[in-house]
């Protein structure tokens, strides 16, 4: 076999035992064409030698015409992408683009199906890829900020890479922890009275920043938890809203 650069044949030596007059034979051999050729038309020569009846040799060459078709296919490396990020807070991570056929993918775009997509503000950098060549890669840029209070769960998205004929596309996961923080208001609380006298020494506002529903147990310590009374003894706090306790010294 005479072969294009690149291109092999197995076997490449084809043996043939006796041939008898108007009968025929055939060896089948397997032809590689390497990934990425280029389309077009490709010529394979084939040279046979034999030995006739009468001891005599014979040659002889015949060519094959391959005819390689256009077929650009855009693959998204990775199947799957997933994530672990508190509510409030930013994340990202690149994705990547292959052209695995043999010609260039072009007018590539990127987009996100899902209900997340717009509420976590999922954005793509380059959000499109004017060509990408065979054989070649693009890494893009997932970003997305999970909004505060988002409640605790995992969330699902498809992202997809898309032209007018091919796409390939990757699943998103996004798992949003319990987040259980809280903060006072004031942090500590001073003040003087006379002898025998009611005060109200204050309120303490409790922000719960975190992302779930939490009931606060209230209570006392220290050396004038005697003389000290709270409104309540719990409070229950929405997720990112605020629950008070009224303090009095009596």
């Amino acid at each position: 076999f005479t072969l294009p650069s690149g291109w092999s044949v197995s076997p490449s030596l084809l043996s043939y035992s006796t041939i008898q007059k108007s009968s025929n034979s055939s060896v089948l051999t397997t032809l590689t064409i390497p990934r990425a050729t280029s389309p077009g038309s490709y010529t394979i020569t084939l040279r046979a030698n034999w030995t006739n009846s009468d001891n005599g040799l014979g040659t002889n060459t015949s060519s094959i015409t391959v005819t390689i078709n256009s077929n650009p296919v855009l693959d998204v490396v990775e199947t799957s992408v997933s994530f672990i990020t508190q509510h409030g807070r930013f994340n990202s991570t690149n994705i990547t683009l292959n052209s695995t056929g043999n010609a260039a993918v072009n007018s590539i775009s990127m987009n996100c199906t899902g209900s997340i997509c717009s509420t976590f503000g999922i954005v793509f950098n380059p959000s499109s890829v004017s060509s990408l060549s065979a054989g070649s890669t693009q890494p893009v840029n997932i970003s997305f900020t999970v909004p505060i209070g988002t409640d605790p769960a995992t969330y699902t998205a498809t992202i997809n890479a898309t032209n007018t004929t091919y796409f390939d596309n990757a699943s998103l996961s996004i798992e949003t922890p319990v987040n259980r923080s809280w903060s006072p208001t004031p942090s500590s609380i001073s003040s003087s009275m006379g002898v025998n006298n009611a005060l109200d020494v204050g309120t303490i506002t409790i922000n719960n920043t975190g992302n779930i529903h939490t009931n606060f147990i209230l209570s006392l310590s220290g050396n004038g938890t005697s003389s000290t009374t709270l409104n309540a003894s719990s409070v229950n706090v929405s997720k990112q809203s605020t629950g008070a306790v009224k303090v009095t010294y009596n």
